[in-house]
């Protein structure tokens, strides 16, 4: 009686079971299944010890929590019918936490209703070697099946020694295994399909693919760290059916094509069979391209975050278009930011996924051409992080403006690409030329070429360098090749060489030697750049020499040590408010290692991560040695400054400024004419690495009259740099200011042939080393409307005092309020073409 009831309670549960059967394809993402009383749409739970443990996050996917508890849990998935199937594939992704025993996975034929009382079959899988990351189980074959089969996932682990585990996109299909066939190789691919008439698809591909993985390993392969591509193994490619594709699902939206596993090194491409496909990806090689983007870039995640490389689907279509060379178009990104006008954020890009015909494609693009243009390197991009706000200012400067004023890249060589606005183009050409020299310097000096190209964004005016970087008080920086030419300095023609070799510096340091720390490591080296481009040794900032040592030897009774230099630990102490400046002291140091140790010495230092022990010397000789340089520099200031003769009638000091006509030029040497500016140096410096050189290189930038147009002046490519004791070129019948700044000669734009005016205003600042008395003064002798204004040794502007019409007499205006950090600064004064600059010094 006993046995009989048992049988037909076993046959009433196999029935009741058989009236729910899954059909195949089976899927579940758990965005519709509903937990009721431990009972879920296309599952059930059994707990042997009474708490059920595995829940439905809603919308998402199923979580088993581990516990404090002995736990013996199963999720079980209601009967499946495999028809006629010989085989069955179970696919499924995961993501766990913790390490401890994972949820084990079984299947039967003969499931009763009690869990503990089956034969199950184990089904093997590996777990992902990082924590807190989305992994897929691969295909999980079961051969000959039975007409039923139940799948489950098992817990059994004692109290805390479980992990937590997240389950999501289950899968049971019929497996007909696919036939592949070869169809080439090259280097760094292998290539497949499953046609015979498409053995030749890789032809189309194999370059684009190869070029694209070159790109990526010149692009990313820093210093230091383990390339993002490895280089010693193949990726292969599948041309396959998008049935075949075994990453494909229901969800899957029709128009995409490419699909890839980076834990299998494998990339699967589909035909594109339909007018939207091709719209999409332009041809199979864009195809190829856009996955093998997508592909690379979890390569750089993985590696850049602890393994971690959970892309949402949004940035790799985004990052994937852009590598295709799709670009945001003008329209579309108004359209957008009309029907948005808010900011967009995190969120609203989350909701996006696959794309054509409508805006989302062109924003999630410019989302990721906003970091590799305003990052200025595809290493930073990411889908997250602070990139939001720049990219909400990036939509407004590239897009959402006029078309004068709209940055974009208007030119673009072998080895940069320059983006600017339509006012911003009279630079292109000389900018080339100055981004060049430092490049090359780097090439031959440190042995290291990046096979990539570099990005330079002119930004017009201050705000919208500041709006685009965040900084607060901007020239130029914010993480590479940034500029705003219309803010520098004494004038849109002064410095550009210097500052574009600069900011070079900092790009090409953060590829050589990743690691290298800002502050006094990075700006030592971008001023080293600046030293290669100009010629500018800090003379100006040598007095800091005595500002720095005289601290030390009044607190502490000694000289500084090389460690005190570099982490500047007593700045804001009496004595040392300002603390120590980074730029010529971290100069300074560079300067001394490439004269003792060699520029190839000090690559390895910084890609060693700061290791002292490849020099020669030892790190107390570095120390006395640069200690030693920078009292010997200390004894060079004031005494060694050139002068600079023009023609025979007059003579300029370093700072100083003075307007030269055709009508105020005298000479009496017959090879210098009332056509020609001549220019002599009185004095040779005497210091640094330029003790046996004439001439400290004077950058002289050369014009002719065509280059004059809509009286602004564009720079051309034959400027020069003097290395003899005199030179001499060209005067047209425009007028010219000299002003004598770090050894460069720039030019006005004024048409007017002027006589020199009388120095007419006694320009005095007093006292001077500035404190919060100081004033400057000056006597006018006639009605004019003056400009007052103080810039850094950088050339930034950081103050206006004065710009208006002041009466005939004598006047005086504060200047220490406008002072707080110590330091060199330079005060210009400005009245009708006449311009004079005073130096004023923060203790």
């Amino acid at each position: 009686m006993k046995t009989t009831f048992t049988l037909f309670v076993i046959l009433l549960s196999m029935t009741f079971a058989n009236s729910q059967n899954l059909e195949l394809p089976f899927y579940d993402d758990f965005e519709e299944s509903i937990q009721q009383d431990a009972t879920f749409l296309n599952w059930t739970t059994e707990n042997l010890k009474g708490w059920h443990y595995w829940h439905i996050v809603p919308g998402q996917h199923m979580r088993f929590e581990n516990n404090d508890a002995d736990q013996d849990d199963w999720l079980i998935t209601k009967a499946i019918n495999t028809g006629d199937a010989d085989s069955l594939v179970i696919k499924f992704n995961y993501l766990y936490n913790f390490n401890g025993t994972k949820p084990r996975l079984f299947y039967t034929s003969e499931y009763t209703g009690n869990a503990q009382n089956n034969n199950w079959i184990e089904i093997s899988y590996e777990l992902g070697e990082n924590t807190e990351q989305w992994y897929s189980s691969g295909e999980l074959i079961i051969k000959a099946p039975e007409s039923l089969v139940w799948l489950a996932f098992h817990s059994d682990q004692k109290a805390n020694q479980g992990i937590y585990f997240l389950l999501d996109n289950f899968s049971v299909s019929k497996y007909d295994p696919v036939r592949t066939i070869k169809a080439g190789e090259t280097e760094h691919f292998e290539f497949y399909t499953d046609n015979e008439a498409n053995t030749d698809f890789w032809f189309e591909l194999k370059d684009a693919l190869e070029n694209s993985f070159q790109k990526y390993c010149g692009i990313w392969n820093i210093q230091g760290k383990e390339d993002y591509i490895d280089k010693d193994i193949k990726t292969k490619i599948y041309y396959f059916d998008k049935s075949n594709i075994p990453y494909v699902s229901e969800s899957t939206p029709v128009i995409k094509s490419g699909f890839f596993d980076r834990e299998t090194k494998s990339i699967y491409l589909s035909p594109l069979n339909t007018t939207e496909k091709q719209d999409y990806y332009g041809s199979l090689e864009g195809l190829a391209i856009n996955t093998f983007a997508g592909y690379a870039k979890k390569h750089q995640l993985s590696r850049e975050q602890n393994g971690f490389d959970g892309l949402p689907n949004y940035f790799v279509e985004g990052f994937g278009l852009y590598e295709q060379g799709f670009r945001p178009r003008l329209d579309s990104i108004i359209k957008a930011r009309e029907e948005h006008p808010y900011d967009f954020t995190h969120e609203d890009l989350d909701i996006m996924d696959v794309f054509s015909s409508t805006y989302e494609k062109d924003i999630i693009v410019s989302y990721v051409e906003a970091q590799i243009v305003g990052l200025l390197d595809y290493n930073g991009t990411a889908p997250y992080g602070s990139h939001i706000p720049r990219w909400n200012k990036h939509l407004i400067h590239f897009y959402d403006t006029t078309d004068v004023v709209r940055i974009k890249k208007y030119a673009s060589n072998e080895n940069f690409d320059i983006y600017c606005s339509a006012r911003d183009t009279m630079f292109i050409d000389s900018f080339f030329v100055w981004l060049e020299r430092p490049r090359q310097f780097y090439i031959d000096s440190f042995q290291i070429e990046v096979n990539r190209k570099f990005t330079l964004i002119i930004y017009f005016d201050e705000k919208t360098g500041m709006d685009m970087t965040g900084y607060d008080n901007w020239n130029g920086g914010a993480g590479g090749m940034n500029i705003s030419p219309h803010h520098f300095g004494f004038g849109i023609y002064d410095r550009y060489n210097g500052l574009l070799a600069h900011e070079f510096g900092h790009v090409y340091n953060s590829v050589m030697a990743p690691e290298m720390p800002f502050g006094f490591y990075h700006e030592g080296m971008a001023e080293l750049s600046n030293l290669i481009q100009t010629g500018d040794e800090h003379l100006d900032s040598y007095w800091e020499i005595d500002y720095v040592f005289n601290y030390y030897l009044d607190k502490h009774g000694r000289e500084p040590t090389l460690e005190e230099i570099i982490n500047n630990p007593h700045a804001g102490q009496p004595g040392l408010e300002y603390g120590i400046d980074c730029y010529f002291f971290g100069f300074a140091f560079m300067c001394y290692l490439r004269n003792t140790e060699g520029l190839l010495k000090m690559k390895e230092f910084f890609t060693s991560g700061l290791d002292f022990n490849v020099f020669e010397m030892s790190y107390a000789e570095i120390e006395q040695g640069y200690i030693d340089y920078l009292k010997y520099l200390n004894t060079l200031r004031d005494f060694n400054s050139p002068t600079l003769v023009i023609n025979t009638g007059i003579t300029l000091q370093p700072w100083t400024s003075t307007i030269i006509t055709t009508s105020n030029l005298h000479a009496t040497d017959e090879e210098v004419t009332d056509e020609n500016l001549h220019f002599i140096m009185r004095k040779a410096p005497e210091h640094g690495h330029l003790e046996k050189v004439n001439n400290p290189g004077i950058p002289v930038f050369k014009f002719t009259e065509k280059d004059l147009k809509d009286n602004q002046i564009k720079y051309v490519n034959n400027s020069s740099i003097s290395t003899s004791d005199s030179f001499t070129f060209k005067l047209t019948d425009r007028t010219f200011i000299i002003d004598y700044q770090a050894f460069t000669i720039n030019i006005s734009t004024s048409t007017a042939i002027l006589d020199l005016p009388e120095n007419n205003y006694d320009l005095q600042v007093f006292p001077n080393p500035i404190n919060s008395n100081s004033r400057i003064e000056f006597t006018l002798k006639n009605t004019e409307n003056v400009e007052l204004a103080i810039f850094d040794i950088q050339g930034r502007k950081i103050s206006n005092i004065l710009n208006k019409n002041l009466n005939a007499g004598n006047h005086a205006y504060p200047v220490g309020k406008y002072l707080t950090k110590k330091g060199v600064y330079l005060c210009r004064f400005k009245i009708k073409n006449n311009i004079s600059t005073a130096k004023l010094i923060v203790y």
